[in-house]
């Protein structure tokens, strides 16, 4: 796919800018070609707007969701990807966010930033583990699992596209929204179980037939703000995904399963991620390790209905492709 930057709303730079608009968190940014109502608003402050906390929606707005970024960007994480086991993304991560060399254990402070791996489940029973390393005075975490349209700058499960397992009184979180769930919160120490289902998709006619065809090029357009990445779409051109009946997401902690925290997942692919706070300057980072498999220190018992014992997430490897499709 083809890819323009068409503004650079951070260095106030792109064929659309006006010394008017770009450069503040309020300016609009225009698409080549489309009128003044068809502009994209961004708001001063992203906790007032309705979706992924970058813009407000309604009708005469074209959206923005995030994306892996430029064109090279995207070819360095298919690279990724493609050369190595599954990891955390060096790339698909805030850049506040620390990764260790080996790429499984991830730091931060201040505000709430996400990292995710390099692989996603797309089908089938996964599973994988998080050892809370530090959380200090000031420190929390949020686990889960999440597609390429949740925003890395804030906490999983902040919007529609995560859903996660708080530290804090293990409630859960989807779509900004928290419910009871967990017994207990979790902390230092702790290790989080992560499980995801999501049965296979029948094949139809109609997709045997689709396979091997290639789809026209597209030409994308990109705006840079705020240190991310963001595709624009039209509202019209928002595809609208179904729902997987059997899906499911839960958690457990120190190989207690706490229950089924989510059911019924749009048919999206999922990666694992993990999302840390902590106030500025602490005496030492937040901290969680990641661990793939496939040895855990609490192996998963067959939690969902059907009775599947989850594979190791460290096997998408050799069973998934790479993907920015989402």
């Amino acid at each position: 796919m083809k890819e323009r930057l068409i503004a650079d709303i951070d260095n106030n730079t792109g064929p659309n800018k006006t010394a008017d608009t770009l450069g503040t968190c309020r300016g609009r940014v225009r698409k080549k070609g489309r009128s003044k109502s068809n502009a994209v608003k961004i708001p001063l402050h992203p906790k007032h707007s309705t979706d992924l906390g970058m813009i407000s929606i309604s009708d005469e707005y074209i959206k923005l969701i995030p994306c892996n970024g430029t064109k090279g960007q995207t070819d360095a994480m298919e690279q990724e990807m493609d050369n190595l086991p599954v990891l955390v993304s060096k790339t698909d991560k805030a850049s506040m966010v620390q990764l260790s060399q080996d790429q499984l254990t991830i730091k931060s402070q201040k505000g709430f930033r996400t990292a995710r791996a390099t692989h996603a489940v797309k089908a089938g029973c996964w599973y994988f583990e998080v050892e809370v390393v530090h959380l200090g005075a000031t420190g929390h975490a949020r686990v889960g699992w999440c597609s390429k349209r949740a925003d890395i700058q804030a906490p999983v499960g902040c919007d529609k596209h995560g859903y996660c397992y708080r530290d804090i009184d293990g409630s859960k979180l989807h779509a900004g929204v928290r419910e009871v769930y967990g017994t207990e919160g979790y902390g230092e120490g702790d290790t989080v179980g992560l499980f995801i289902n999501i049965p296979e998709k029948p094949k139809s006619e109609d997709e045997d037939l689709k396979e091997g065809l290639v789809e026209e090029e597209k030409e994308k357009d990109l705006v840079r703000w705020r240190g991310g990445t963001f595709e624009v779409v039209p509202k019209e051109a928002e595809e609208v995904v179904e729902e997987v009946p059997g899906s499911a997401v839960g958690f457990s902690k120190n190989g207690v399963f706490q229950g089924v925290a989510f059911r019924n997942l749009p048919r999206i692919p999922y990666f694992p991620s993990a999302s840390l706070f902590t106030l500025p300057s602490p005496e030492r980072l937040a901290e969680v390790k990641f661990n793939f498999g496939p040895t855990f220190k609490f192996p998963p018992a067959a939690v969902f209905d059907g009775g599947s014992i989850p594979r190791p997430v460290s096997e998408l490897s050799t069973t998934s492709i790479p993907t920015d499709a989402v």
